[in-house]
């Protein structure tokens, strides 16, 4: 059974550091990230604890095993990871850009948990 929770401690962190570092582009075959994706951003575990200090990221859990994540990040985090300034600029450009808003990824699963409806 999968529950689902927000991030509370270093472990989880370091776990969702783990799958990250599973799917990033550099470990993956041109098929893999081609069918299955990968992600782009890797972040460091100070990056992540500052990200889960002002919002928790949210967890997917299986038999006590981290299988699934997805990042929640506040715009004050928007110059501290370059290569997503051009999607914070967008959004400064529409009328979102004006409110209170909290960014909602990055995404992972876990192979054998993919195809599951964990997201």
């Amino acid at each position: 059974m999968i529950t689902y929770k927000t991030t509370e401690n270093k472990k989880e962190l370091s776990e969702i550091l783990a799958l990250q570092a599973e799917n990033l582009p550099n470990k993956l075959s041109e098929e893999t990230k081609k069918e299955q994706g990968f992600v782009t951003v890797h972040h460091d575990l100070d990056m992540l604890q500052n990200m889960h200090d002002v919002h928790p990221h949210i967890i997917a859990v299986s038999n006590g095993s981290l299988v699934g994540y997805t990042l929640s990040m506040s715009k004050k985090f928007r110059n501290e990871i370059p290569i997503l300034a051009p999607m914070f600029s967008k959004i400064d450009a529409s009328k979102i850009g004006k409110s209170n808003y909290l960014i909602m990824g990055q995404v992972c699963v876990a192979k054998k948990f993919r195809g599951q409806g964990v997201f």
